[in-house]
């Protein structure tokens, strides 16, 4: 149900009058509305600061590799000799998402991109975005207190690889919370939109 809080709009401007569904309800600086539109027309970025960005991306790493690992029966505290293809594996990941047309922010460069490493690359225990240990869904949605945020990073990790985990479907997901979010839009709530939805992508890759 909408509810009527103080957010920000794109430009970061105080708006207290805009009925919003905020998600994630803590652990960003800058949640959003309609989480699942944004994705589908290329705003989930948008109106964000840049660490909520590295963090976006560093989440939707770790749960992609801590659901595969589950799969696969391995611990999802990474060991030691298991660390190094753990980091290789989000440096690859940055790289196909900036191999996708207009997936990632237009000022996206190096400097944006090592800095998204060096946050998941502190090994301090008290860093929850550290890659020594890769949270399951649960734990992210504790996190958070969110329930549905980790489908949000489910599906960009879908739009970075271009396939799902064994046993799940992103498409299917995805169409249920946008269905969700239409049915909760209140009178007057804007979703922000662009000319190319991001199912298009999808269809190319």
């Amino acid at each position: 149900m909408s509810t009527p809080v103080q957010t920000k709009d794109e430009g970061h401007r105080p708006n207290p009058t805009v009925p919003v569904m905020l998600s994630p309800m803590t652990g960003l600086d800058d949640p959003v509305t309609f989480a699942f539109h944004r994705l589908t027309y290329n705003t989930w970025f948008e109106g964000r600061c840049w660490t909520d960005v590295f963090k976006l991306i560093i989440e939707s790493y770790r749960l992609r590799v801590a659901t595969q690992r589950d799969l696969d029966g391995k611990p999802r505290h990474v060991p030691n000799d298991e660390k190094r293809a753990v980091a290789d594996g989000l440096r690859k990941f940055l790289h196909l998402a900036e191999e996708v047309p207009e997936l990632l922010p237009k000022e996206w460069n190096w400097v944006h991109a090592a800095r998204c490493k060096v946050l998941a690359g502190d090994e301090d225990i008290k860093n929850w975005y550290s890659l020594e240990y890769l949270p399951n869904e649960d734990e992210i949605a504790e996190w958070y207190q969110d329930n549905f945020f980790p489908a949000q990073l489910q599906i960009f990790a879908k739009l970075v690889y271009g396939t799902d985990v064994a046993d799940q479907d992103a498409e299917i997901l995805w169409g249920m919370m946008l269905v969700g979010e239409e049915m909760a839009k209140g009178e007057g709530d804007e979703i922000p939109t662009v000319q190319t939805p991001r199912q298009s992508l999808w269809e190319r890759r």
